[in-house]
């Protein structure tokens, strides 16, 4: 069976890809660049377990969330 490639690339779907291969900061693979600008995106290294979860459900579920939620500054 031979694989399709999509002609169109998704900046977001390859950044966080890339994130999950181990490229990170102005490293930028070669899917992307042809996409992404020089110095136009920085990939971080959490981006692929950010993708992952719904940050309110998470809220929603934690033990914590709900004593820290009105505080204002870092300790």
């Amino acid at each position: 069976m031979t694989q399709r490639r999509a002609s169109f690339r998704s900046v977001i779907a390859n950044s966080i890809v890339a994130a999950g291969q181990g490229s990170y900061g102005y490293n930028i693979p070669e899917t992307l660049r042809q996409r992404v600008g020089c110095g136009e995106l920085y990939l971080w290294p959490l981006m692929s377990m950010l993708w992952a979860f719904d940050p309110v459900k998470v809220a929603k579920r934690s033990l914590l969330a709900p004593r820290i939620r009105h505080a204002t500054t870092v300790p």
